[in-house]
């Protein structure tokens, strides 16, 4: 009865453990938790929500995140209601290695030019959710995909 007992407790700390290391890992997955804040012709303001094991991760992935819902799904209530690329799977499996460079990369920071943290929060069980503020150069970012040839000029 003694070693049941005990093969139950090791079997239990054991699910434990293998839980709490898939929580730690918490893939990147887009949401839709980007709200248009303020925006331009130039510049659009937005905020991004998402959940990461580490602070730093979260900021990789919101401004990711705010990223890939304006060039894929666009963003409602603002000027960019329609994404900048119309389809993406298309333009992934056409440029595949642009889209890695300014996702995966540091490439989207080019575009950036603010970044803000403005609510921040403890996750029970690990991790942070955070609310990130993100400015994003509209004009930079279509010259680059224009560049890239991932669109044609807009206005023509």
């Amino acid at each position: 009865m003694r070693s049941l007992t005990s093969l139950l407790a090791l079997l239990a700390a054991l699910s434990v453990a293998v839980s709490c290391t898939r929580q730690a890992a918490q893939p990147y997955q887009r949401t839709g938790m980007v709200v248009c804040e303020a925006f331009t012709d130039e510049v659009i303001t937005v905020s991004s929500t998402i959940s990461a094991a580490d602070a730093s991760t979260a900021i990789y992935r919101a401004e990711r995140q705010a990223f890939e819902n304006l060039l894929f799904k666009g963003i409602p209530e603002c000027s960019q209601k329609r994404p900048l690329v119309a389809d993406e799977r298309a333009a992934l499996d056409a440029h595949g290695a642009y889209f890695t460079e300014l996702l995966d990369g540091d490439g989207l920071r080019r575009f950036v030019t603010r970044s803000a943290s403005t609510d921040s929060q403890a996750l029970r069980g690990g991790g942070n959710r955070i609310v990130q503020t993100i400015e994003i150069d509209l004009n930079g970012l279509r010259r680059d995909l224009e560049r890239a040839g991932v669109v044609r000029k807009f206005g023509l």
